[in-house]
């Protein structure tokens, strides 16, 4: 259940990046990246389960590691032209989101 929705928040993460042609590279460091996605995904759930939750969550939490959302969409748009990059990137994220939650 997990994969399936780690492999669903990727494809979204995908489908949601820029299509310019800027000069490649990844913005943010993937240590950065890994704390930032998992966060990120996090607060998208909690904002499902809880109307309550701020719309302004996401740019807290990218204002708290310090990334741009123009950054986090460049490394995006950077990891979805390096497939093996983001599954590892995704593989960290998803055994750091299983272990917060047992």
């Amino acid at each position: 259940m997990h994969r399936y929705s780690a492999c669903l928040i990727v494809a979204i993460a995908i489908t949601f990046v820029s299509c310019s042609s800027q000069e490649e590279s990844a913005a943010v460091p993937s240590e950065t990246l890994v704390d930032l996605l998992s966060e990120l995904h996090l607060a998208d759930s909690r904002m499902l389960l809880d109307a309550e939750s701020p719309d302004s969550l996401r740019s807290l939490i990218l204002l708290r590691h310090g990334v741009t959302e123009a950054e986090l969409e460049l490394s995006l748009k950077y990891l979805s032209e390096h497939p093996d990059e983001l599954s590892e990137l995704y593989s960290i994220i998803v055994d750091r989101l299983v272990e917060d939650g047992s």
